[in-house]
């Protein structure tokens, strides 16, 4: 159980850590999204 409980700490480190980066290429997807959006709108 003991080893249980120091495993734990560092995959859970890394899976925030994965997180974060999942979050940041959403941000730049849905940034990129939006201004393919925006331009559309402008040439119309």
């Amino acid at each position: 159980m003991e080893q249980l409980n120091n495993s734990f700490p560092s995959s859970r480190g890394h899976n925030v850590g994965s997180l974060f980066h999942m979050a940041d290429d959403l941000g730049r997807a849905m940034e990129s999204l939006v201004s393919v959006m925006t331009d559309e709108e402008g040439a119309e």
